[in-house]
């Protein structure tokens, strides 16, 4: 199982498996630490991105939300 913790500005959320499983203002440790075990996940299981800028203005700011899906999603690049 692979997630990936995936920020933007004021908005974060968690992806697992390429699925939206939680997102929020701020997910906080106690909240991560609940969603791995959930999902039986340890630290390097979890990837951190960040959203592009534009997809951050073009999308997020005008729905208030992350699809449900990964692939749609636009990451900066490492």
């Amino acid at each position: 199982m692979k997630a990936v913790w995936v920020k933007a500005d004021d908005w974060q959320g968690m992806f697992i498996d390429g699925n939206l499983a939680y997102e929020g203002h701020e997910i906080s440790f106690r909240e991560f630490k609940e969603i791995c075990k959930r999902n039986k996940l340890n630290g390097s299981d979890v990837e951190e991105k960040w959203v592009t800028d534009d997809y951050y203005d073009r999308y997020l700011s005008r729905y208030g939300s992350f699809p449900n899906d990964l692939s749609e999603v636009e990451l900066q690049e490492n």
